[in-house]
């Protein structure tokens, strides 16, 4: 299943909430003290410090289209500054 969100070029699919919610999810177990913030589903405020931030399908045209061009696009920040991505 295939959305539009701002406009015909900005397409959400079932894959990109499905992959964010796995993500979410993992992160939440493994690293319960830190924030998520997601494409598709928003920001949850941590204490850790650390907030992940994820694209859970970067490039969406292109993985719906069955082209290679397309990754998931994952960072961390300590207090607003990236550390990891």
């Amino acid at each position: 299943m295939i959305e539009t969100k701002r406009d015909l070029q900005d397409v959400v699919s079932i894959a990109d909430r499905d992959v964010e919610m796995f993500l979410r999810q993992n992160v939440a177990e493994t690293f319960p003290a830190d924030g998520f913030l997601g494409e598709e589903y928003g920001y949850q405020q941590g204490q850790s410090g650390l907030t992940w931030v994820v694209d859970p399908i970067d490039g969406t045209a292109p993985f719906v289209n069955g082209m290679g061009t397309w990754c998931v696009s994952i960072a961390v920040l300590h207090h607003g500054v990236p550390v990891i991505g």
